[in-house]
């Protein structure tokens, strides 16, 4: 998933966290079905690997998610524009009316 997330493979990357979304229910319905269920010394540093690992997928899609905003807010900027300076053929007699409001 690591991989996936860093070179952007989006579809890939859905496609793994279903299988993964699909092993955790099994694990939770393990877990639900034993009482008193405790994860095994070597079941926990997995667990503590795949929590770092987590935590590094998810900056790294916060940092992409910020850049994909900032270009919307850019974009969206640059409509705004655009649309308040569209009517440049109206122009009278070679004068440029500014019709911001």
């Amino acid at each position: 998933m690591m991989k996936m997330v860093s070179t952007g493979n989006d579809e890939e990357y859905t496609k793994l966290l279903d299988e993964r979304n699909k092993l955790m229910e099994t694990v939770d319905a393990l877990k639900a079905a034993e009482p008193g269920f405790q994860y095994s010394s070597k079941a926990k540093q997995y667990l503590e690997k795949t929590l770092k690992l987590d935590q590094e997928m998810s900056s790294l899609m916060n940092n992409d998610l910020n850049a994909i905003q900032k270009e919307i807010k850019q974009m969206e900027l640059k409509r705004q524009i655009t649309s308040k300076y569209r009517p440049y053929y109206k122009q009278t007699n070679g004068a440029f009316i500014d019709s911001k409001n």
